[in-house]
């Protein structure tokens, strides 16, 4: 049996993501033939995905556990934090009240960095990269 031409040429990656966008196979198999540059067929195509089936099944269903893992784990990590802030606060409020200011004031730097990672693991904050440029200036 010949080898598919979407396996052929590599566009398995491609075809996979246009499948799960809801296209059919003749819309995939024309923006295929575009990125590619040759010609696909849409029983190329639909070749692909029934001798392919299991391995597309499977892909899915690796996806669907990694994101399930990776929600899992945000909304452990989420709930931690929210612990720890909330012990945070306990230890500002009996600073305060014992007149212990330094203890207080590392308290408040801690809550600041909590809610600085909270907001950054929301989504609420993008780090941003930091660039430094190095300039040499040379003289004649």
């Amino acid at each position: 049996m010949a080898i598919n031409r979407i396996i052929k040429l590599g566009l398995e990656e491609e075809a996979h993501r246009l499948k799960s966008q809801g296209l059919s196979d003749y819309e995939i198999a024309r923006r295929l033939s575009e990125l590619c540059g040759q010609k696909i067929t849409q029983s190329s195509v639909w070749r692909y995905f029934n001798q392919n089936r299991d391995v597309v099944l499977r892909r899915v269903k690796h996806r669907e556990e990694i994101v399930q893992k990776a929600i899992n784990g945000r909304i452990d990590t989420v709930r931690q934090l929210l612990e720890i802030n909330a012990a945070t606060l306990a230890i500002l409020e009996e600073a305060k009240n014992s007149g212990d200011l330094r203890t207080a004031l590392r308290a408040i730097e801690r809550i600041e960095k909590q809610l600085e990672l909270q907001a950054k693991l929301l989504g609420d904050i993008q780090e941003a990269q930091t660039i430094v440029i190095n300039v040499m200036r040379v003289e004649s």
